[in-house]
């Protein structure tokens, strides 16, 4: 008798053997989608930090005056390349600098009630500090310290902390 079909056990061992190696490409799959999203996330965090920091920077370059300043706040006042004064603060969502340093937006403006958010909606600030060293005990060129931690509005465990140090071209 010549046997043409298959046992239900072989049926049974193909079957698991194929649901294990679909289970296993499709873990590599999720696996792979999951950090490429993640990736997307760290660019997009590290491509805004790197905007908000540059902004500032060469507005601190440019400075003709440091003023209103107290070291270690998350706000910076100082007149600009054109002689006007300009505030770099963390804000809330309707772009009031806040006295209590929280905020999830980097702001700019002539005064408190004029400012204008810098950031996008897909990254949140989680901390800004500036300092100011050479304002307090030098006679040098006034050095800022710009610190900021950002992290990504869709995936909090995206974060980064920046940190940069720019020389003013006021001479004290």
């Amino acid at each position: 008798m010549k046997n043409k079909g298959f046992t239900l056990i072989e049926m049974l061992v193909t079957l698991s053997i194929f649901s294990v190696v679909v289970l296993l490409t499709l873990n590599t799959f999720l696996s792979s989608f999951v950090s490429q999203k993640k990736l997307i996330e760290m660019q997009s965090v590290q491509r805004e930090g790197s905007y908000l920091m540059e902004t500032l920077s060469r507005e601190i370059r440019m400075a003709t005056e440091m003023t209103n300043y107290e070291n270690n706040d998350s706000s910076i006042r100082f007149k600009n390349h054109s002689g006007e004064d300009v505030i770099y603060c963390r804000a809330d969502e309707d772009a009031s600098c806040s006295d209590t340093d929280d905020g999830d937006y980097f702001a700019y403006g002539p005064d408190v009630d004029n400012m204008e958010i810098m950031n996008s909606s897909d990254i949140v600030i989680d901390n800004l500090r500036f300092y100011v060293p050479s304002l307090i005990s030098s006679t040098n060129q006034p050095i800022v310290i710009v610190a900021m931690t950002i992290s990504s509005a869709k995936d909090p465990s995206v974060s980064m902390t920046i940190q940069t140090s720019v020389s003013t071209r006021i001479y004290n």
